[in-house]
């Protein structure tokens, strides 16, 4: 007696075991009664009763359903298959090769099928460690979107843990748009659209290519032992150019506003990154392309790796050599962004090729009296900061803390810059 006992409860154990290894589909939210969806009158069940509809929303394929009084009418189409049932059914079961069916019971879910009534569903396949199928909705396309800071594909479903999820979405030509969603059983559908950015002017700003990297704001320690005090500075999230402002995309705007273009020194344009040009030049690149350009302390948050900084000297390494188009190794020019590596971040080329304008005037004594959090600089001066060092200047100038400035009207064939885009 005992040896058949131990041998039964064996064998339930390792059902339960391989059943827990079968996919199965679970039921996602709360079934919803759809007011004004309507039926055909004209299918009815045995009893001549007009059918009441059960739609199921899914983007599983190849399902079989089944309910307790037969189920009268199948009618499928593009995510969704509309059942239609015998008025007060009380059970459906749905099947899939390879899964466990999934029984449901109508009246757990508060369905109640009236006559002529129609109620939804949503089902799902179950996830493994609690993730939930969430589906966002964009009315833009070519978007590029984060989840929880990691860039993601274009995907008709997410899995995401239940509980808070920051999201961010940008697209060229529009304002960014960032916002913090909560994931759950009965929440797990969302719907964006961006919003067309105005400059200034209040006129539509125009599509640019470059390709931004998200910034999650923190705190991080500002300068050196010879730009200093180091001091603790505090910035928001924000989005910064991958690549500086490359000749393609500021021929762009100036053809756009009739702007006479920036010599190339006979050194190329395409992708290279765009020289000759003023403070001036480069705010009114980044009024027209829907941003602006970096604050100082923006500047240095990103080049050193923002929340994933290991430290580096030089903007992803402490070795110029693998980050940098310096005086050492440049043939005295400047080079395609993007040939060297990244640094933490994803950011090409913040140490070297050429320096990067950014928005604030210059004071060499304004670290000692900087504000905390998002410092924008003095309010006047005669210089602007330039940050990050060039083709030209020895490997130093290139360091994550050093300082340079100039004249905001002076250009020259080592002076370019990068776009940064507020976060909505």
């Amino acid at each position: 007696m005992t040896k058949t006992f131990v041998i039964v409860l064996l064998f339930l154990t390792s059902l339960t075991l391989f059943s827990q290894n079968i996919p199965q589909i679970r039921v996602i939210g709360n079934a919803k009664y759809l007011p004004n969806e309507s039926i055909e009158k004209n299918i009815t069940d045995r009893k001549g009763n007009v059918c009441a509809g059960l739609v199921i929303q899914t983007d599983l394929t190849g399902l079989s359903f089944n309910s307790q009084n037969r189920i009268v009418k199948i009618k499928p189409s593009s995510g969704k298959t509309l059942l239609y049932l015998t008025p007060n059914e009380t059970a459906v079961t749905i099947y899939k090769t390879g899964f466990i069916p999934l029984e449901i019971n109508l009246k757990e879910y508060g369905i109640n099928l009236e006559s002529g009534s129609v109620w939804e569903i949503i089902i799902a396949e179950k996830l493994e460690n609690n993730f939930l199928p969430v589906k966002m909705s964009i009315s833009q396309d070519d978007v590029v979107l984060f989840i929880d800071n990691k860039k993601q594909d274009i995907l008709p479903i997410y899995e995401l843990n239940p509980g808070k999820h920051k999201i961010v979405i940008q697209k060229n030509g529009y304002k960014i748009l960032l916002d913090t969603i909560t994931v759950s059983d009965e929440n797990f559908t969302f719907n964006f659209g961006l919003e067309r950015a105005v400059d200034t002017n209040n006129t539509m700003v125009q599509d640019v290519t470059s390709e931004m990297v998200f910034v999650e704001g923190g705190s991080f320690k500002m300068g050196d032992e010879d730009f200093g005090p180091v001091h603790t500075v505090t910035v928001g999230d924000f989005f910064i150019g991958k690549y500086e402002v490359t000749f393609d995309e500021y021929d762009k705007f100036c053809k756009a506003t009739g702007r006479d273009k920036p010599s190339d020194n006979d050194w190329e344009r395409g992708n290279h990154p765009v020289i000759n040009v003023s403070w001036n030049d480069a705010q009114a690149y980044c009024e027209w392309a829907g941003g602006r350009l970096p604050t100082e302390a923006e500047w240095e948050y990103a080049a050193r790796g923002g929340k994933n900084n290991n430290g580096f000297s030089f903007s992803g390494s402490d070795f110029i050599d693998d980050v940098a188009w310096y005086g050492d190794n440049s043939n005295s020019r400047t080079k395609s962004v993007g040939k060297k590596k990244p640094n933490e971040l994803g950011i090409y080329d913040m140490s070297g090729n050429v320096w990067e304008w950014c928005s604030d005037w210059f004071d060499d004594g304004y670290y000692g009296e900087s504000p905390d959090n998002n410092p924008n600089g003095p309010d006047e001066g005669s210089f602007r900061v330039l940050r990050g060092g060039s083709w030209y200047d020895p490997s130093y100038a290139c360091g994550n803390a050093y300082r340079y400035a100039s004249k905001q009207s002076k250009s020259n064939n080592t002076i370019g810059f990068r776009i940064v885009m507020e976060v909505k």
